[in-house]
């Protein structure tokens, strides 16, 4: 049976020490299970943002990769300074599994200088958890990216200056 895809808010999310991680999403009833941490990490970005997902579910209902729809662009911080790759508002972040090495990554999709929006990978779930609470907290960052790969997402670079 083929992988399928469920379309929604997340609803409620679930989880109990050394328990399942289960997430509804306002769109059904059924139950999905989040095993990894980027999974988990981006359904509860996207419940904290309020922005609809798509579950990739596999046929035991386990969530294989969680894709969120942009955030209203009008919510981004007003510190966001275009101009400056180093410090980038985030509109979204998503997950899925290397078709090649079957590994779990992230990606954090930016808009850049120009306002197109453009997206890196990571494999590092200190990544996403650092991507993502800028994301929620609607702050900008800056990137490190790979000087060969420029898709690959090498660090991250935060200050709390207001």
């Amino acid at each position: 049976m083929a992988d399928t895809e469920k379309t929604g808010k997340v609803a409620s999310i679930n989880y109990r020490t050394d328990f399942l991680f289960e997430v509804k999403l306002d769109s059904s009833t059924d139950t999905f299970i989040a095993e990894d941490t980027m999974n988990q990490t981006a359904v509860d970005l996207a419940m904290m943002r309020g922005v609809k997902v798509v579950l990739t579910i596999d046929q035991s209902g386990l969530i294989r990769r969680v894709a969120s729809e942009p955030a209203d662009s009008s919510l981004l911080s007003a510190q966001s300074q275009p101009g400056a790759p180093q410090n980038v508002p985030l509109t979204r972040i998503s997950t899925q599994v290397h078709g090649v090495t079957g590994r779990m990554f992230c990606e954090v999709f930016f808009k850049d200088a120009s306002g197109d929006e453009k997206s890196v990978q990571s494999f590092d779930p200190v990544i996403e958890h650092l991507a993502g609470s800028a994301f929620l907290a609607r702050k900008p960052i800056g990137l490190v990216l790979d000087p060969i790969d420029n898709n690959r997402l090498l660090g991250i670079s935060k200050s709390a200056l207001e």
